[in-house]
Formats: C-alpha cells, structure tokens, sequence
C-alpha cells in the first residue's frame, strides 16, 4: 500500500507538466489562428479597399471618355479634319483598355495582380491610382502603334482599313496626320475599331511586333547566308 502511495505522488509532477505544456500548446495553438484570421481579415479589407478604388478610377475614367466623345461629336463634325484620326484612334484605344478592366474588375475575372497578391495591398491611394491608369495609357500607345502599322501597310486584308493620299502625294511627317487618310468611311471605321480591339487586346499589339521582329531577324539570317 505505501509503494502505491509513492509511486501516486511521484507520478503527480509529471501529470502536471504534461497538463502545463498540453495547455501551453492549446493557447499557442489558438493564438496562431487568431493571428492568421486577422490576417486575412486584414487582406480582404485592404483587397476591397484597392478593388473599389480601381473600380471608382476605371468607372469615371469612362464617363470623362464619353464625355470627351460627345463634346467632340457635338461641337464640330470636321473634328477629324481639323486634328487628324490618330488622336481619335488612341482615344478610341484608352476606352478599349478601359472597357477591358471595367469587365474583369465586375466579373471578378482574371483580377489583376493588385488585387492578388499579398506584397501590394500596401500601396498608398496614389500609388493604387498610377495603378490603375497605366493600363489606358498603354492602351493609347498601343492603339496608335497599331494604327501606324496599319497605315504603313505592313498589314492588309479585307478586315483592315485602306488608307490613300491626296494626289498632291503624302510628304512629310505630317501627312500622317493631314493627308494620308483612310480610303472611305468604312475604312475609318476599321480604323477605329481596330483601336478599340489595340486598347481592350493587351497582348494583340506586343504580339504583332514581336512576329515582325522575327520576320525581320529570319530575313536577316537569309541575306547574309545567301
């Protein structure tokens, strides 16, 4: 009976310490999932706050094209002709990459990497704005590349526009603008759409580049083996 008794109280410490580091483990434990659930409480909140600032710049960005658009429409039909059609077509073109955004920012497809990733959700509103804006700059850009390549011929086909000059001829820089034209008024059409798909299509313009880059670097091989 007294061998019991020892070996009861010589076994009590033990159970305590289990018990003490069972309960330090259980409040660990705990502490780590409050930690990662105010994390991600944290994360969603900053990725709603970027979402409706990304939102908000895209959707008034758009109303000041529509208004840019019909202050255009409205104020003179020879608009075209006072400032040429590049500048409509990059206009059409920032529209094309605002329209893209609006799509994926409601549809919550394909969301961009600030809304993403962890890394960003730190940015500062202005930062989140630069953001935002860079997409319609590229737009315009892209627009206006591809509406170059289009009037240099370098691509045809009956989806393309056909541009013509006056029979004074095209000479200078600023025919680009003034006299080398598209042919008719489905050709300006084609212009114009062709921005629009230049600004909504992010990689039509760098892929179209990048296929004549590799047309010029296999003609290049060519002429020096032959």
């Amino acid at each position: 009976m007294a061998n019991l008794d020892h070996n009861s109280v010589a076994d009590t410490p033990a159970k305590q310490e289990k018990r003490e580091a069972e309960r330090i483990a259980n409040e660990t434990a705990l502490a780590k999932e409050k930690a990662e659930a105010e994390r991600k409480a944290k994360f969603a909140e900053s990725i709603l706050r970027n979402y409706q600032r990304l939102l908000r710049i895209s959707f008034f960005a758009a109303i000041i094209l529509i208004a840019i658009f019909a202050g255009i429409f409205f104020s003179t039909r020879n608009y075209v002709d006072a400032v040429g059609l590049l500048p409509i077509v990059a206009l059409v073109g920032c529209t094309g990459a605002i329209f893209s955004a609006l799509i994926r920012l409601y549809g919550y497809n394909d969301l961009p990497a600030l809304l993403s990733l962890a890394e960003l959700q730190a940015l500062s509103g202005g930062s989140v704005a630069i953001y935002a804006i860079i997409p319609i700059v590229v737009g315009a850009i892209a627009s206006a590349i591809l509406y170059l390549v289009l009037a240099s011929g370098m691509i045809s086909g009956d989806i393309f526009p056909t541009f013509s000059c006056p029979e004074t001829g095209c000479k200078g820089l600023g025919s680009l603008t003034e006299t080398l034209t598209p042919k008719d008024g489905k050709d300006y059409a084609k212009a114009i759409v062709w921005g629009f798909i230049a600004g909504f299509a992010e990689r039509l313009v760098p892929d179209t580049l990048g296929s004549f880059v590799k047309a010029a670097n296999a003609a290049a091989e060519k002429s020096s083996s032959g």
